[in-house]
C-alpha cells in the first residue's frame, strides 16, 4: 500500500462539504434567493444610473434646443435687418439714377 494515503477522518464532514439529503432544498434555496436579491439590487442600481444619465441628457438636449432657437431667432432678425438695408440701398440707387 501507499504510505502517503491519509486514514484520519476529514476535518469537515462530507455531508457539510457536499450537502446532505436532509433539508437540502431549504439549504440550496436560501443562497439562490440571496443571489437573486443581490442581482435585483444590482440591476436596480444600474437602472437608477441609466435613468439619471438619461435625465441629464434630456436637460442638455433641452438646453441645446433653447440655444438653437435663440440663435435661429438672432439669424432671422439679422436677415430681416439685412433685407431692410438691401432694400434701402436699392431704393437709393433708383433715386440716384433719377437724379
Amino acid at each position: 500500500m501507499n504510505d502517503n494515503v491519509s486514514t484520519h477522518t476529514p476535518l469537515i464532514p462530507m455531508s457539510e462539504m457536499f450537502g446532505s439529503n436532509t433539508n437540502e432544498t431549504s439549504d440550496s434555496r436560501q443562497p439562490m434567493e440571496q443571489q437573486k436579491s443581490s442581482q435585483r439590487a444590482s440591476l436596480k442600481y444600474v437602472l437608477e444610473i441609466i435613468e439619471s444619465e438619461l435625465d441629464s441628457l434630456a436637460k442638455v438636449q433641452t438646453s441645446n434646443n433653447e440655444e438653437i432657437k435663440k440663435r435661429l431667432t438672432e439669424i432671422q432678425s439679422f436677415r430681416e435687418s439685412n433685407l431692410v438695408v438691401v432694400g434701402a440701398i436699392s431704393g437709393l440707387k433708383k433715386i440716384r439714377e433719377k437724379i
